[in-house]
């Protein structure tokens, strides 16, 4: 098959790169390419992988993150122009992108670089050929408009590509994926400090992990897990006035009041966000264990040093499996114990690479089991270990990839 220049544009999480520079004091004061460098190695996400491993097969690639400030600050810098706050993300990435002139431009967050973004793209890139965007989230029918100029859209999970495809998106399903250099940089064997561990997000937005927040709730009750994330309680008094904003937007819908009335109300219109009452959320958060939120390298160092890590979707995912964690846990070496969904089978050997639950007791007799039975939970870890480097790391992903690249521009034309 034919091979391409390609071009990536990403955004990382404002928590991510605002502790990590504040971990590596001076990194600001880097060129450009060090600090991409520097970052890229912390394998944040997807990192560079994908333009890592295509550049193998013979692709030319160039990837960027653009939201990082202090790496458009050295840009522009290098470049000898004024740097501003407001855009300066879009418009540092459109002039790479023409200096560059890529083929195939890979874009990773459609809310900052949308259909405005991409039509002038293709008016500055002559050679552009075909334009991907990703997308591992549900898509309100208010941003469908975003992704209208893109060839394509990728996204991990069948849900969600059933239900982009059915708002008129083409849609492509590729999976998440972990990369070997990672084992590299840290090493697979290391002490075991943590028996059982959650890292990843909490957030109380409706249809985000209320489900989540209900089984770690009750799992901190029962079990010792040490769950490293962002979504501790918030102070009490804010948690108050959240809590007066909800009994007021439940009083309105009880006196008639539609949801779209609600929205246009100042700050009562926020809580319709909510999940659940906050304050019931509150005692919840409360109950938990929490440690604070780590990244790239450093999460994946503390899966390595996980005996069991725990997964489940986001509530609104579905009846298919599609993030991230089951291939960054199973990549270090810990027994991933994760909701049953209807292909997770297909990813892995049920039970024997990693471990499956359908209710929050089945999930819990599971946890404690594994845990009084260390060989079988040690059999399993290096198995899943084993399937993830043979089946699932970002070698085999860009394959497939390369695959929809060629098969879009041979239908483009």
């Amino acid at each position: 098959m034919a091979t391409f220049k390609y071009f990536r544009i990403t955004n990382v999480y404002d928590s991510y790169w605002k502790q990590f520079y504040n971990r590596n004091l001076g990194l600001e004061n880097k060129s450009f390419a060090e600090q991409t460098k520097i970052v890229y190695a912390d394998f944040f996400s997807q990192a560079d992988s994908y333009g890592y491993y295509l550049s193998k097969i013979g692709y030319e690639c160039k990837e960027i993150i653009a939201n990082i400030i202090p790496i458009q600050k050295a840009w522009a810098r290098e470049k000898t122009l004024e740097w501003f706050e407001d855009g300066f993300d879009r418009y540092m990435a459109l002039e790479i992108a023409k200096e560059y002139e890529p083929e195939v431009v890979f874009l990773n967050d459609y809310g900052r670089f949308d259909n405005y973004f991409v039509r002038e793209l293709r008016l500055q890139c002559k050679e552009l050929r075909l334009v991907l965007s990703w997308c591992g989230t549900i898509i309100r029918d208010t941003d469908i408009i975003k992704l209208a100029e893109c060839d394509m859209v990728l996204t991990s999970c069948i849900s969600l590509q059933n239900d982009f495809i059915a708002k008129g998106i083409r849609t492509e399903l590729l999976r998440h994926a972990f990369d070997p250099r990672i084992l590299d940089s840290i090493g697979r064997n290391h002490e075991k400090k943590y028996p059982y561990s959650f890292l990843g997000g909490i957030s109380l937005i409706k249809g985000a992990h209320n489900n989540r927040l209900e089984y770690l709730t009750r799992m901190s009750e029962c079990l010792d897990i040490a769950v490293f994330s962002g979504g501790k309680p918030e102070k009490l008094p804010k948690i108050m006035i959240k809590q007066l904003l909800f009994n007021t937007s439940e009083i309105l819908k009880k006196a008639g009041f539609k949801d779209q009335s609600i929205s246009r109300i100042p700050y009562v219109g926020r809580s319709l966000s909510y999940g659940k009452s906050p304050w019931n959320s509150y005692k919840s958060l409360a109950k938990i264990k929490f440690y604070e939120a780590c990244y790239g390298l450093e999460l994946y160092l503390k899966l390595g040093e996980s005996e069991l890590s725990f997964n489940i979707h986001g509530d609104a995912i579905g009846d298919y499996s599609g993030n991230i964690r089951m291939f960054e846990a199973t990549g270090m070496g810990a027994c991933l114990i994760t909701d049953w969904k209807k292909d997770l089978g297909d990813l892995f050997d049920l039970e024997n690479e990693v471990v499956s639950y359908k209710s929050m007791d089945e999930c819990i007799d599971k946890v404690q089991w594994l845990l009084k039975n260390p060989s079988k939970l040690q059999e399993i870890s290096l198995a899943g270990q084993k399937r993830v480097l043979k089946d699932h790391s970002y070698e085999n992903r860009v394959c497939e990839l390369d695959y929809l690249i060629n098969k879009y521009i041979k239908e483009i034309g």
